[in-house]
């Protein structure tokens, strides 16, 4: 369901300002490219989790959206593990629950902001609800892939945190404006 114009506009300007956030703590606070893609891996559950709650009415979506979804994180999560260890990085990890934390906020208001739109109609979850928390995914995949060649000094492990955070508020805005401004199937369908 579509918000309000100036609904859509005050959360987008939230999750503007988180990803912003995001970066000036990262400069602020030097933190390392492995504490951005763990907070990052944080922020992908926190998604996960919601995205489950609004697939659970299609009971047979929401327990292959776990699985799936889930098992990609574990097997994300084991190679952030191990890839930290061959690069000899330490992760801050009250950087990490900061990130966590603070996308959880603008989240649950990003949430309670939708939830508190009138609704014309309902819907049940469909399959292409269920993909769309995998563009989220995006950015880690590309910058892990290529980040390889530039782990071995400061700089280029700088240069691979700024692509990755851009990246990721690009992917971030994008999302929110598809999710927020496309028309339900149900609103398609009686304009037909």
């Amino acid at each position: 369901m579509a918000l309000s114009k100036e609904a859509n506009r005050f959360a987008l300007l939230a999750l503007v300002a988180s990803n912003l956030a995001t970066i000036a703590l990262a400069i602020a606070l030097d933190w390392n490219l492995f504490t951005i893609w763990w907070g990052f891996w944080v922020q992908s559950v926190i998604i996960g989790a919601s995205s489950y709650k609004k697939l659970l009415p299609r009971k047979d979506l929401a327990r292959f959206f776990a699985l799936h979804y889930g098992a990609f994180h574990i097997l994300y999560g084991i190679f952030l593990f191990a890839f930290s260890l061959v690069a000899s990085q330490t992760v801050d990890w009250a950087g990490v629950s900061i990130i966590g934390i603070a996308f959880a906020l603008n989240h649950a208001f990003s949430y309670q902001t939708y939830q508190n739109q009138p609704r014309t109609e309902k819907r049940a979850p469909t399959e292409s609800d269920m993909w769309k928390p995998y563009g989220r995914i995006i950015p880690m995949h590309v910058t892990i892939n290529l980040a390889l060649p530039f782990l071995g000094t400061i700089e280029g492990q700088k240069i691979i945190l700024v692509a990755f955070l851009l990246l990721k508020a690009i992917m971030d805005i994008v999302g929110h404006i598809y999710e927020h401004t496309q028309p339900s199937a149900a609103a398609q369908n009686m304009q037909s």
